[in-house]
C-alpha cells in the first residue's frame, strides 16, 4: 500500500515535471519573469497552476464529460494565437525599456493569466490521468502534480531573470510572441 502512495506520487511528478518543460505556459513565465518582480510571477504562476490541478484531480472528469475536449483545446489555441498577435504588438510598439525598470504586474494577473493560458493544458489532462491510474491516491497525485509544476515554474522564473540582462527585451518580446502563435496554430492543426 505505501509502495502505491509512494509511486502515485513520484510518476505524477516526473510525468509532469517533464510535459511541463518548456511548454508554451513555461515560455509565458519565461517571458513574464524578464520584466516583473520575481515573487509576483512565481506566486502568481504556481498558485494558479496548483489551483487547476486541483482542478483537474477533483472535477476534470466532470468538465471533459460536459464540455468536449476538443472545444477547450480550440479554445486555448485561439487564446495563445491571440496573446501571440497581442504580445507581438505591443513588441513592435513599444520602446525599449529602460534599464532596470520593472512592469507593474501583479501576483493576481499572473494567476489570472495563467490560470487562462494553463486551463485544458496537457499537464491537466495528465494529472486527470493520474488520478484515474491511482484511484485510491488522489491527494498523492495532486502532491506530485503540485510539486512538479512548481519545480519546472522555479526554474524558468530563474532563466527568464538571467536571460533579461544579456538579451534585449524586445528581442526576446518578438520571439515569445512569434512562438504563441506558433503554438496556437499548431494545436488548431492538431500538430501540438
Amino acid at each position: 500500500m505505501q509502495e502505491n502512495l509512494i509511486e502515485a506520487l513520484w510518476i505524477s511528478f516526473v510525468t509532469v515535471s517533464l510535459a511541463e518543460l518548456g511548454d508554451k505556459t513555461q515560455l509565458l513565465v519565461l517571458s513574464l519573469s524578464m520584466r516583473c518582480k520575481f515573487w509576483a510571477v512565481w506566486g502568481g504562476a504556481v498558485a494558479a497552476m496548483i489551483t487547476l490541478t486541483l482542478l483537474a484531480v477533483v472535477l476534470g472528469a466532470i468538465i471533459v464529460s460536459v464540455v468536449p475536449l476538443e472545444y477547450v483545446e480550440t479554445g486555448a489555441a485561439v487564446f495563445f494565437i491571440l496573446l501571440g498577435v497581442w504580445m507581438l504588438y505591443k513588441a513592435l510598439r513599444e520602446e525599449e525599456e529602460e534599464e532596470g525598470e520593472v512592469k507593474k504586474i501583479t501576483f493576481w494577473s499572473v494567476f489570472a493569466l495563467m490560470f487562462v493560458a494553463e486551463l485544458g493544458d496537457k499537464t491537466q489532462l495528465m494529472a486527470l490521468g493520474m488520478t484515474a491510474r491511482f484511484p485510491l491516491y488522489p491527494i498523492a497525485v495532486f502532491v506530485g502534480c503540485s510539486l512538479g509544476l512548481a519545480a519546472v515554474t522555479t526554474v524558468g522564473v530563474l532563466l527568464g531573470k538571467g536571460i533579461a540582462t544579456r538579451i534585449p527585451r524586445k528581442a526576446i518580446s518578438l520571439v515569445a510572441a512569434i512562438i504563441f502563435i506558433a503554438f496556437g496554430v499548431l494545436s488548431l492543426l492538431k500538430i501540438v
